[in-house]
């Protein structure tokens, strides 16, 4: 099973980072490594692997596994030689194997339940990158065209300078496990970030005296599986974002400790600056956008220890110039490329309005509300109950945070503390500040979204750290914290099981498959292999864009045409050019919407979608006029009406064109007539139908419409009633209208 494999690849990408990150951190003082191997060796050697697949993305020609695999195994064996007693590390090994089947099980469930995720978002451009990156280098990528439009996404990274390194990373792994597709790799990639970042969230809490491993456990479990902004744009789509996020605390947490211990060794004090240096490389290679409020937080950081340390104000300046020189000899030249993309991140405006006041943005930010593409939903259900927990969480933590600042433990929250103190400033600003650049809501809300997913991490430290504090004291309070983040992980485990289903909706209901969706893409790759002409035009309208999109990434090799400008993802790379797709889509195979019941006449229907032959009319539905709300379950869509139902077509092709209409009908009682009629250049009376009780299926006469748009009109002259206890006048129902060529050439049927 797929889920399977993707547990295989992380768990063994896990055990990889882990190994390689205990060498790294050799170079931490004796003291400090403890500590280090516990908490942050996995993100270590992420951030090692970050910088080396993206010299590798820089200077080859393609991620083959015949350069990949054996630079991982090097890599490898080098670490495992300077490990001290391998067989040791089986205890380990089998921790972080537990730790990540939890901590992937928001990411995976989907997988386990459907065997699909949520492509309809930004990871089909990530997706895109990997694909092309695994036999084609980033610097020799032609320019994209209307029959190839994919490499639009590869193409827009390199002329805005966008940041490169979780693709590259991301190819890496792909190359290295020799995965035919980037999409079977993606779940397992994301979920390596968010396993790191909770055993980073999670070792944290150890710098805090008497603090049981356990504790420190669901405290980094809880990043995971609550509702907090960190997971949720993981699961949505954000994979650049979870893996700054994850560099950015790692490297902030280290460069904190790594200052105190440096203190107490005789060694050279700056040897272990090289490791938070490695981190904000990494950070810097795979998110811009979060430079700047990391560089603000250490800089407010920096501040309060000069002012509160005034002793060591030296020794801390040079500790942290060091640590930045060492960043900036790591990073090199894409330094040029965030000055060029910060002002870029600041100004572009995307993404949805965000209709929420500031405690449901807490509230999200700490675990307690699902985002709003998972429809906000309260981790325990109901908002009261959620909301009380929340406080009593808030008031608990800030009496924990009150007894643990006296001891080593302070060092836990620092640097956080000062990250959520500059994000909440730039929350501020743009709640109250920006203006909103849609006609709803307060400010620029998907901005205060996004930076509540940056205060997401740091925030459930702080509040972890808290809590942590709490249980130094007291035997009974350590066992209330211990049930309420039991209670809390199982409860967001529970509701994530349940989200499996609203995420991978839209991709089962459009491709017809309610599980394994990605087979119907499979299917229509296998088929265009043989078509001649090769040439695919999608024909699915704006409203199937994610789907168009997927296609797209599928056929990715093949020649494709579409109306692409019309997509955002499209639009800023691809200049509208209907001439050439017009002259294109009279010679080209048709990808089209595919409905319930649809015969093997003229197409080749794969799930959800269905393969025209060349020179076939394709007609869109305009508009609906008369008649009730439409009603849907599934691909069918049916609409009552009293009287009379008034559906306008566009014909896509050169009239004229002689065609039937295919529907369903049920009439609310019998005896009952339904008349149709055409109106086109002319209106006339297309056919009268003695309706029989029950659902029926039913094709018209074949007729000529003579003009590119043209109504269906059906109407009745018997009065309307009422059915049971539903409130309106019913004559009849008109279910899955189509509009079909009465002569087309026949392909054979493929069901899904």
């Amino acid at each position: 099973m797929w889920y399977f494999g993707c547990l295989l690849i992380l768990i063994v990408s896990l055990w990889w980072c882990d190994i390689i990150g205990r060498a790294v951190g050799r170079l931490a003082p004796v003291r400090m490594q403890p500590f280090l191997r516990a908490a942050y060796a996995p993100v270590l050697g992420l951030a090692l692997f970050t910088l080396v697949a993206t010299i590798v993305g820089w200077l080859s020609r393609g991620f083959l596994t015949e350069i990949c695999l054996p630079i991982s195994v090097i890599f490898l064996l080098a670490a495992l030689a300077g490990l001290p007693e391998p067989a040791q590390y089986l205890r380990r090994a089998a921790f972080l194997a537990a730790v990540a089947v939890l901590t992937s099980a928001p990411l995976l469930l989907p997988v386990l339940r459907y065997e699909a995720f949520n492509p309809y978002n930004d990871t089909f451009t990530y997706l895109v990158h990997a694909q092309w990156l695994q036999t084609n280098g980033f610097m020799n990528t032609p320019a994209p065209s209307l029959e190839r439009p994919v490499l639009s996404q590869v193409h827009l990274f390199r002329a805005i300078g966008g940041p490169m390194g979780v693709s590259f990373l991301f190819a890496w792994l792909q190359a290295t496990f020799h995965l035919p597709w980037s999409y079977l790799a993606y779940p397992a990639v994301v979920a390596l970030a968010v396993a790191a970042c909770s055993i980073a969230v999670g070792g944290s809490l150890l710098l805090i005296p008497s603090v049981k491993r356990g504790l420190a456990v669901l405290s980094g479990l809880a990043l995971a599986l609550t509702f907090n902004g960190f997971t949720y744009a993981a699961a949505h789509g954000f994979l650049p974002q979870t893996f700054g996020l994850t560099f950015a605390l790692a490297g902030m947490q280290l460069l904190a400790v790594g200052y105190v211990f440096s203190g107490r060794t005789p060694h050279s004090p700056y040897r272990s600056a090289l490791l938070p240096a490695l981190a904000f490389a990494a950070l810097t290679f795979s998110y811009h956008p979060l430079v700047l409020p990391v560089g603000a937080a250490v800089v407010l950081w920096f501040t309060a220890r000069a002012v509160t340390r005034r002793r060591y104000v030296l020794r801390l300046a040079r500790y942290v110039a060091v640590c930045a020189l060492l960043t900036a000899a790591l990073i090199n030249f894409e330094i040029l490329r965030v000055w060029k993309t910060t002002p870029l991140w600041m100004k572009v405006v995307v993404g949805q309005p965000v209709l929420w006041n500031p405690p449901e943005f807490l509230a999200h930010a700490l675990g307690f509300l699902a985002g709003p593409w998972d429809q906000s939903q309260w981790v325990f259900k109901y908002a009261s109950l959620s909301l009380l927990c929340l406080l009593v969480a808030l008031l608990a933590s800030a009496r924990g945070l009150l007894h643990a600042r006296r001891y080593l433990g302070s060092l836990a929250v620092s640097l956080p503390l000062s990250a959520i103190l500059v994000m909440s400033a730039g929350f501020c600003y743009y709640r109250w500040l920006a203006p909103s650049p849609w006609n709803i809501g307060v400010g620029q809300s998907w901005s205060q979204l996004k930076l509540t997913h940056w205060a997401s991490p740091f925030a459930l430290l702080i509040l972890c750290a808290g809590l942590a504090g709490l249980t130094v004291a007291s035997r009974r309070l350590r066992i209330a914290v211990y049930v309420f983040l039991a209670c809390w992980n199982a409860s967001g485990l529970v509701q994530y099981y349940r989200l499996a289903d609203l995420r991978t909706r839209d991709i089962r209901s459009q491709t017809g498959y309610d599980s394994s969706p990605f087979l119907a893409f499979h299917q229509l790759r296998q088929l265009a292999q043989t078509l001649s002409p090769p040439l695919i035009y999608v024909d699915l309208g704006i409203q199937y864009n994610r789907l168009r999109e997927m296609i797209a990434y599928f056929l990715w090799d093949r020649p494709l045409m579409s109306t692409w400008w019309d997509d955002p993802y499209f639009a800023s790379s691809l200049k509208p050019n209907p001439d050439a797709t017009s002259a294109a889509r009279a010679q080209a195979w048709l990808i089209v919407p595919a409905q319930e019941g649809e015969g093997p006449t003229g197409k080749q229907v794969l799930g959800g979608f269905a393969l025209r032959t060349p020179g076939s009319n394709t007609f869109r539905l305009r508009n609906v006029v008369g008649g009730y709300a439409e009603e849907r379950q599934g691909r069918n869509a049916w609409r009552w009406t009293a009287k009379r139902l008034e559906y306008t077509f566009d014909l896509i092709g050169t009239p004229p064109a002689r065609v039937v209409l295919h529907f369903a009908y049920l009439p609310a009682t019998t005896p009952r007539t339904l008349r149709i009629s055409v109106e086109d250049d002319s209106a006339r009376l297309l056919q009268t139908v003695s309706m029989q009780p029950g659902w029926n299926s039913f094709v018209t006469r074949p007729f000529t419409i003579g003009t590119a748009s043209f109504r269906v009109i059906f109407g009745t002259d018997q009065e309307p009633v009422r059915l049971g206890t539903d409130p309106r006048l019913l004559s009849f129902l008109i279910k899955n209208l189509r509009v079909e060529d009465s002569d087309p050439d026949c392909v054979a049927r493929q069901e899904p």
